[in-house]
């Protein structure tokens, strides 16, 4: 992926290779989407039945941990990016807290940090689970290499971005609804937005191949 190509070029060579990689690790994205979907939903019900929060979050938060660990696993390996045994574990558990943390705060200051924080370290995975990068030079070496990218980037996340906005549409709509028709919406919402968080986690690695012509040119092979 080069700066000297437009910017919807590259926007669309995201989302193409974004689609690529879910398409040969169909399986594992199916698996964590009807997973989380059935926590969550499970959750979100228990939660509504009992007519207050329950402490179930923390087990929700760690299946989401596991279930997009074991996501980036499966493109990686099934998109041959890297053969033998990976042992990131440690580096994504931390790539994720700090990620998410950095992130929050930057919308908590204000939007548009947190969605700079996002491009930039979108890639962030792939250079720790592909290249074996610890987690500052993981930060590091996304942030070098999204420089110029930004805008194409951001047009490529509009697409996971919309799952979010009709899940969570979905989800208040729900809590409008009777409890017949709660269920329904629930699931759907949970449905959609765990959709979003799939293409996005693929699109971080898809990013990393483009912006990586060794790594690019080795998917190409499976391809």
């Amino acid at each position: 992926m080069d700066q000297d190509q437009s910017v919807g070029a590259r926007g669309q060579m995201i989302l193409d290779r974004t689609w690529d990689f879910l398409k040969a690790a169909k399986l594992e994205a199916i698996i964590v989407l009807v997973s989380l979907t059935a926590l969550a939903a499970a959750i979100d019900l228990y939660d509504a039945y009992q007519g207050e929060e329950s402490n179930n979050s923390i087990a929700l938060n760690i299946g989401q941990l596991i279930a997009f660990y074991y996501l980036l696993l499966g493109i990686v390996r099934k998109n041959g990016l890297r053969e033998g045994t990976i042992t990131a574990g440690g580096t994504y558990f931390g790539i994720a807290l700090l990620a998410a943390l950095g992130t929050i705060f930057g919308f908590l200051l204000l939007i548009v940090p947190g969605v700079f924080l996002l491009i930039r370290w979108g890639p962030a995975y792939g250079y720790a689970l592909v290249e074996g990068e610890s987690v500052t030079q993981s930060f590091s070496s996304s942030m070098s290499d999204t420089a110029g990218h930004e805008w194409p980037i951001l047009i490529a996340y509009l697409v996971p971005f919309g799952f979010y906005v009709i899940g969570l549409g979905a989800l208040f709509a729900g809590y409008d609804q009777t409890f017949e028709m709660f269920e329904p919406f629930l699931i759907l919402g949970n449905a959609v937005l765990y959709a979003g968080s799939v293409i996005f986690t693929a699109m971080g690695i898809a990013i990393f191949s483009l912006l990586n012509p060794a790594e690019e040119s080795l998917t190409d092979v499976f391809e």
